[in-house]
């Protein structure tokens, strides 16, 4: 899992976050021209939402891995964090 990433993005691309099937965040690059706005709150907003949803595909992979490899034996509910 820790070689399976996923990415997401908000604001349009302006916000991009990479995370890994572990859940792990690679990395989280912010457009600079969201740097020169002075919106703080707007910028911290964009970052969650982009970290979550990359978040949310990474346990999305881990869970499509694991049904693979357990021939799709359901596990129990937030076994993999959700």
């Amino acid at each position: 899992l820790a070689n399976k990433t996923v990415s997401a993005e908000t604001g349009g691309g302006l916000v991009r976050c990479e995370a890994n099937g572990k859940g792990d965040i690679i990395s989280l690059v912010v457009d600079p021209a969201l740097m020169g706005l002075g919106e703080k709150k707007m910028l911290e907003d964009l970052v969650v939402g982009a970290v979550n949803q990359a978040l949310d595909r990474a346990r999305q992979i881990a869970q499509d891995e694991l049904g693979r490899v357990t021939g799709g034996l359901p596990m129990p509910p937030g076994f993999l964090g959700g």
